[in-house]
């Protein structure tokens, strides 16, 4: 089996993590873990990844976001890593998508077309998820504050909501099937996320460390994502990227990690692996945003993903 490219950066984080009070009292420890960590990763440079590219805010008194697609383009279905995506079908399932409540119109996307509208509407409703989502689009935010100096692409998208697909942890969806503002959109699953933790608890991982694990792999994939604006295929190109990034935005990215992990504590997290086992029962089949139809040179669009077996 090919390594995972989110392990190096994982480990890194892991590095933040562990080291957190030690890092704001001596300078030299925060330079020793932040080589350490550059240099793990630069070595996450496998294609092969639990995130996929589609192309095609804060709750309370803030204005809703409108849903907003650009001009169809004039092939039906996009360009994907390995065949073609439905355009027309994943843009009218982005359009109808539940609202998060308490959000700025964040969605939750079921990208299966498999999961009983019943339970994506409880999710929606979910405080939890109000205030992931809440938080998610926060972490985008500031990482994009962090990067524009270096990465101009980067502004370019916005956080969408939470998407239920089975294969993925992180989506990047091309502003023709899916806009945030006239931009790209990004979708977290973090219940995806949760499964890749429970299977770590399955091999050794402490359960009190699942929420921090939790956190600093939702961070990494938001960031993930947010590196596929200028790399859209899992090449290196896009992993000489992702070391930039990761290197620029450190400092915020851990400040990210922190403020949501005093979020997700260990009741938040039990809810989120409980509504994953309910999520697991119902998946299986394609996806909307993956590829199903044969490869052709119609719309360029990239969709990439594969779920690991171990």
């Amino acid at each position: 089996m090919k390594p995972d490219p989110q392990a190096a950066p994982m480990q890194a984080w892991r590095l933040l993590a562990n080291a957190g009070r030690t890092l704001t009292r001596t300078p030299s420890v925060w330079s020793v873990v932040l080589l350490v960590g550059l240099l793990a990763l630069a070595q996450g440079r496998d294609p092969g990844t639990g995130s996929r590219d589609a192309s095609a805010g804060a709750a309370g008194g803030a204005p809703a976001r409108e849903r907003s697609v650009l001009p169809a383009p004039l092939a039906v279905f996009m360009h994907a890593a390995g065949g073609r995506i439905d355009g027309t079908l994943a843009r009218n399932l982005m359009q109808n998508a539940p609202i998060i409540e308490g959000t700025r119109g964040h969605l939750v996307v079921d990208t299966t077309l498999r999961i009983s509208p019943e339970l994506v509407r409880e999710i929606a409703r979910a405080p939890y998820v109000r205030d992931l989502s809440n938080e998610m689009e926060r972490i985008v935010e500031e990482l994009k504050g962090a990067l524009a100096a270096l990465d101009a692409n980067v502004d370019d998208v916005g956080y969408a909501g939470i998407g239920l697909g089975e294969g993925y942890i992180g989506v990047n969806i091309n502003r023709r099937l899916y806009s945030v503002d006239g931009r790209n959109s990004i979708l977290v699953n973090p219940y995806r996320i949760a499964e890749e933790i429970e299977a770590w608890i399955s091999t050794g991982l402490t359960p009190t460390d699942a929420p921090k694990e939790f956190s600093g792999r939702v961070v990494s994939a938001i960031l993930h994502e947010i590196a596929h604006q200028s790399a859209r295929e899992h090449d290196e190109a896009f992993a000489a990227s992702l070391t930039r990034l990761y290197g620029t935005s450190i400092t915020t990215a851990h400040g990210s990690f922190r403020r949501l992990r005093e979020e997700i504590d260990e009741t938040t997290y039990r809810r989120i692996v409980s509504d994953l086992t309910r999520l697991r029962s119902q998946w299986g089949g394609r996806d909307v945003l993956a590829s199903s139809v044969p490869r052709s040179n119609e719309v360029w669009s990239s969709a990439s993903s594969r779920r690991r077996s171990g």
